[in-house]
């Protein structure tokens, strides 16, 4: 797919992060006005943000521990940011929007973290898994049983889903750009970063 006219380089490296955001609020069946907690503000966190709030979601909370990664976030269209080091997310997250998430996007890929989900989810909430991690994890069904909780997990992405994106790249209807915290070249990729999207410059 050829980039439009007027993006760079720099935020066509944006346009995979965005398409998974942008796979997932599709799948997640948001409607408008519906109340949102994504947990992690990396770029696919963010960028699931972004589309939340681009489709209409009144609240778009992001639960985040690093503060950089939380500022990121109300850049790109958090409503509200949470400090997951500091007491229980569900109740800093019903303080602001005032009741449980309709839905949630799992953007960590912790082992555990599916099921703190399903804890937090409320009764037909859904949650929707984008973290990714290789370990065996544990979810004890019962919990989301009672609840009748809703468990989607995404794949990546469609060719329709580049495609919006860089229409909306285009139109500028859509900015990503303060996604790219730094580039870098080759060798300080060697150093520990808490930089949320790096382009490589050789």
């Amino acid at each position: 797919l050829r980039l439009p006219e007027g993006v760079s380089f720099q935020e066509g490296a944006l346009v995979e992060p965005l398409s998974v955001g942008l796979h997932a609020v599709n799948k997640s069946r948001m409607e408008r006005g519906e109340n949102v907690l994504i947990i992690g503000a990396g770029p696919i966190g963010l960028s699931a943000t972004l589309w939340a709030r681009f489709f209409g979601a009144r609240h778009v909370v992001v639960s985040e521990k690093n503060p950089k990664r939380l500022a990121l976030a109300e850049e790109l269209g958090a409503t509200a940011t949470i400090d997951a080091s500091k007491g229980s997310v569900i109740s800093q997250f019903e303080k602001v929007a005032g009741r449980a998430p309709d839905i949630i996007f799992e953007c960590v890929g912790a082992p555990g973290m599916l099921q703190q989900c399903v804890a937090m989810a409320p009764a037909e909430g859904r949650i929707v898994v984008l973290g990714v991690h290789s370990k065996p994890d544990q979810l004890f069904p019962i919990m989301a049983i009672l609840k009748e909780v809703n468990i989607q997990f995404i794949l990546g992405y469609t060719r329709q889903d580049f495609e919006f994106t860089l229409d909306m790249m285009g139109a500028r209807r859509i900015d990503a750009r303060a996604m790219i915290t730094e580039s870098v070249d080759l060798e300080l990729l060697r150093k520990p970063t808490v930089q949320c999207k790096v382009l490589i410059e050789p």
